[in-house]
């Protein structure tokens, strides 16, 4: 046991509901050949002790979904990571959560699943917090254990990837929830330091992303924007993400603009060996760690004493990630990284309306030809 972890619902307690639960849905869903699917990744373990204790034959499948949204709290709108595989044609489908919160996600599903053309969608959830449910979200049918809004971990449930495996669900320490880096208050901090009309070279992924972090920054900094993105796949889709860029530039006025030739070759050979990995994994960070090199290093020749990045803007991106690549990389050329985590106080949602003011196209895919199988976006 994790003695800094307060045990909310003990491992007896868990077994016992989910030997009930199994026993409710095998007796629902005898004979229909229903399709249980696994919403990843905190599911999992729920999953697999709830399939053990049922008694009819069940089909198993899985699905991964991100939530845009501003970094604590979900907008509505996913992209699914992973798709189930089964047909889900006249077929009952149960979705298998860990936690209902918003219920937004799993309204999103159960939706999509209807559409493909699933004869019913219910939700199967280990835990429900119905304190945290807004006008659209789903409820779960079946619901383990109902409980007050509290951070909560273990039994497939996590904090940081970390907690994943205690057989228990326990309420983690505010002390140890609060505890990470608040990359968007270190950048507050650090705006109140620098001089009005300061250089700086912000890397931009796309027009988009750049329009509430150059809204921002330009209250303090003189922006000039740097689009190093040899990641972008094909060339006709940098030129037309270049192209937007330009436009919400000549538009605003706001930056001015370094533009960089496109180098496919730089992004192949960074990622190499790491074609396979999952979008948000170790390739990503591998073309983080290229990008932001290249603008420091860019920045350093030019003479720009500070250097940031439109990236952490996406609900996507691991600011955690960003900021550490950021700062290694700023101290290796000698300038000075700004911190920041630009998704924060609504900047996502910001975004977005500000390109929907300037009608900037907006793109369904990261950038990379890995990502083209992650398209989907709603």
């Amino acid at each position: 046991m994790n003695e800094n972890i307060e045990v909310l619902i003990s491992e007896s307690k868990i077994a016992e509901r989910v030997k009930e639960l199994g026993k409710q849905l095998s007796a629902e869903y005898a004979g229909k050949d229903p399709l249980f699917v696994c919403v990843l990744k905190g599911a999992c373990i729920f999953y697999a002790d709830l399939i053990r204790a049922m008694t009819c034959s069940v089909q198993f499948d899985f699905i991964q979904a991100a939530s845009y949204g501003n970094g604590t709290s979900s907008s509505g709108e996913v992209r699914i990571v992973k798709d189930t595989q089964a047909s889900v044609v006249g077929r009952h489908v149960v979705l298998v959560e860990d936690i209902v919160d918003s219920g937004r996600t799993l309204a999103r599903l159960s939706r999509l699943l209807r559409e493909r053309g699933a004869l019913s969608v219910r939700v199967c959830a280990l835990l429900d917090k119905p304190s945290r449910r807004v006008p659209g979200g789903v409820d779960a049918e079946y619901v383990g254990f109902s409980i007050e809004d509290l951070f909560v971990v273990g039994y497939g449930l996590d904090y940081a990837e970390r907690h994943r495996e205690l057989p228990y669900v326990g309420v983690l320490p505010a002390g140890e929830a609060m505890n990470r880096p608040n990359f968007d208050k270190q950048m507050q901090d650090a705006l109140q330091t620098v001089p009005q009309g300061t250089p700086l070279l912000l890397h931009s992924c796309c027009g988009p992303c750049s329009t509430r972090c150059i809204e921002e920054l330009k209250q303090t900094f003189s922006v000039t924007v740097f689009y190093y993105n040899p990641n972008i796949y094909p060339r006709g889709e940098y030129e037309k993400r270049k192209s937007e860029q330009l436009r919400f530039l000549r538009e605003t006025g706001w930056a001015g603009f370094l533009d960089c030739d496109y180098a496919a070759e730089d992004f192949q050979a960074a990622v190499q060996g790491l074609e396979g990995e999952p979008e948000g994994g170790l390739r990503c960070r591998a073309c983080f760690a290229l990008r932001l090199g290249v603008l420091a290093r860019t920045a350093k020749e030019r003479g720009f004493p500070w250097v940031c990045s439109t990236l952490s803007v996406s609900p996507h991106k691991n600011a955690a990630w960003l900021n550490e690549i950021g700062q290694a990389q700023a101290e290796k050329y000698g300038v000075r990284w700004l911190p920041n985590d630009f998704k924060k106080r609504n900047g996502y949602l910001r975004s977005i309306r500000l390109a929907a003011e300037h009608e900037l196209y907006r793109q369904e895919y990261c950038g990379c030809e890995f990502s083209l199988g992650s398209r989907k976006i709603f």
